[in-house]
This record gives C-alpha cells, sequence and structure tokens, in this order.
C-alpha cells in the first residue's frame, strides 16, 4: 500500500502543476500584449510582449530541463 501513497509523488505532481499554471499565464500576457503592440494599438506594449516572451520561453525551457530531471529519478 506504501507504494501507491508516496507524499513525494504528490509534492511533484502539485509543483508541477504551479509552475505549468505559471508558464501558462506568462504565455497568455505575452500574447495579449503582443496583440497590442504589434496592431499598433499601443507601441509600448511590443516591448512588454518582447520582454514577456523571452520569460515564458526560460520559463520553458526550466520547466522542460526540470520535468525531465524528476522523470529521471522517479525511475
Amino acid at each position: 500500500m506504501a507504494r501507491f501513497f508516496n507524499p513525494d509523488n504528490i509534492i511533484n505532481n502539485l509543483n508541477r502543476k504551479h509552475m505549468l499554471r505559471w508558464t501558462i499565464i506568462f504565455l497568455i500576457i505575452a500574447v495579449i500584449a503582443g496583440i497590442f503592440g504589434f496592431f499598433g494599438i499601443a507601441a509600448g506594449a511590443a516591448s512588454i510582449a518582447k520582454v514577456l516572451f523571452f520569460i515564458f520561453i526560460v520559463l520553458f525551457l526550466l520547466s522542460f530541463i526540470g520535468g525531465r530531471r524528476s522523470s529521471s529519478s522517479d525511475l
């Protein structure tokens, strides 16, 4: 029964969901800022979109690398 209920697995899953939630939030904000900036609605939004885009890429890479590390340790 102990192998089915492992608190470490629950914590890892919660951390993954939390990180995925933040990456999705940053993606949505970057897309909205990009729409405003690239269509000329607000000139400053384009630079904000670029910054948020690179933040999203960094978070995605960290999630990808962290996910690969934790999946190899689960074996």
